[in-house]
């Protein structure tokens, strides 16, 4: 039980550096991967646990926009190691 309290509150910590914008490309990536990827999850489920989950227990704090700017950030960070490391064509990236 303990393991997955620390799990849920580290989560939070990434959304909430996601949200406020202070994560670095790398951060991104290693959360996304770690927190959906790892899990069989999806950016769908992002934006849930960003809309639903963080904005839920900090009540409104944040502003739709921040929201809209973390799942973009997540999108860019993706394309650019899909790209760099596995050379994918932009088009063929779907990431909706």
């Amino acid at each position: 039980m303990e393991e997955m309290k620390e799990k849920i509150i580290v989560n939070m910590k990434y959304l909430i550096g996601l949200v406020e914008n202070q994560l670095d490309d790398q951060e991104i990536l290693k959360g996304y991967m770690l927190y959906y990827f790892a899990q069989a999850r999806t950016l769908f489920n992002l934006k849930d646990d960003l809309i639903f989950r963080l904005d839920k227990m900090i009540f409104g704090k944040y502003e739709a926009e921040q929201y809209r700017a973390a799942i973009e950030n997540v999108r860019r960070v993706l394309k650019e190691y899909l790209k760099s490391e596995f050379n994918v064509v932009e088009s063929m990236i779907k990431l909706d």
